[in-house]
């Protein structure tokens, strides 16, 4: 639910969508230190990246979390088929 209301307010072009944004992503690194992430999570978590963002302040806020997470950019390597397919 926390990847699902990131990915859907990851754009952040209204206030309402950044503060739910800056929420889920808050909540999703508590839940990171209390008892990891599924792998399938850490997977949509880089999906959810986006270079149209309009708050890109925020969006390095995933990026450091995918780095905490994903220090070997095992699921990074793992997701650039489907980062492509996105993109089109």
């Amino acid at each position: 639910m926390m990847i699902d209301q990131l990915m859907s307010n990851r754009m952040m072009s209204t206030e309402e969508e950044f503060i739910l944004f800056e929420e889920a992503l808050a909540s999703l690194y508590e839940k990171y230190e209390s008892d990891r992430l599924e792998e399938r999570k850490i997977e949509k978590l880089h999906l959810v990246l986006d270079d149209n963002c309009e708050a890109f302040e925020v969006m390095w806020s995933l990026v450091h979390l995918l780095e905490h997470i994903d220090k070997e950019s095992f699921y990074l390597v793992k997701t650039i088929p489907q980062t492509i397919i996105n993109r089109k």
